[in-house]
């Protein structure tokens, strides 16, 4: 099932896409809720991050073609961030660089929205704590990174967490492809089966540090060729069966 968050004449609600229709959600999405038969066209409303979350970590250095690019050895474990609420932005809405000179970065990654409260969870129960997946784009300052090694500062900038277009509950098994593309140029094309942290350890590790909550987003790292935007650029995550996260680039 695709989850969507949108905006119709000035409210927002949730609601369930199928086939280019969305139908309204009433109710707690992580809780009780019913989906309705009111819908609206797809193409009619403005689709919003699809989850506000009280937190959001990022997972650094998770893929084996990644830790080979950038010639680092391998982490022994998880290497976690934290990006700020104020970073998030939904599908089509801009990446805003903060001036013309500093060196800002792609990263594209699947992300996954946690379902319910999680501490301390072993890692043959994770699947019951995780709500969704969705695809993200952890923007980086790489002039910040590079000056100061700070990925509090590098990371947190506003606009410099897409996620969208939605959230799938129920992600197939198997190696996932992430793609992330530049001016429709492919640039990373990795698959999950290449993290060096699977989504079981990641948010069993993570649990074990901090309380998990309903919304709460964990970005799973990304694979090798990240680059960088310019202003003008277009940039887009693609995921399936996910979809497509589109974001532009400006000053």
């Amino acid at each position: 099932m695709k989850i969507v968050k949108y905006r119709l004449e000035e409210i927002d609600d949730y609601g369930v896409l199928e086939n280019g229709d969305i139908f309204k959600v009433d109710g707690d999405i992580f809780g009780s809720h019913t989906v309705t038969d009111l819908r609206v066209k797809a193409d009619q409303v403005k689709l919003l991050p699809p989850v506000n979350p009280s937190k959001i970590i990022g997972m650094g250095i998770n893929y084996y073609d990644f830790v080979e690019s950038i010639n680092m050895p391998v982490p022994e474990t998880p290497y976690i961030f934290h990006k700020p609420v104020s970073a998030l932005i939904g599908p089509d809405d801009p990446i805003v660089l903060p001036n013309e000179t500093d060196v800002i970065g792609f990263e594209g990654e699947l992300a996954l929205v946690v379902g319910k409260e999680a501490k301390n969870v072993p890692e043959d129960k994770v699947q019951q704590y995780i709500f969704a997946y969705t695809c993200a784009n952890d923007i980086t300052n790489k002039t910040d990174l590079n000056r100061d090694g700070h990925l509090g500062i590098a990371k947190s900038y506003d606009t410099f967490c897409p996620i969208g277009p939605c959230m799938l509950t129920d992600l197939p098994g198997g190696k996932i492809n992430v793609q992330c593309l530049l001016n429709g140029e492919q640039m990373q094309n990795g698959f999950t089966d290449n993290m060096i942290f699977s989504i079981p350890q990641l948010v069993s590790y993570i649990s074990r540090i901090m309380t998990l909550y309903p919304g709460d987003l964990i970005l799973t790292g990304t694979p090798a060729g990240v680059g960088t935007l310019q202003n003008g650029d277009k940039v887009e995550v693609r995921i399936e069966p996910i979809g497509a996260l589109n974001n532009p680039v400006q000053l």
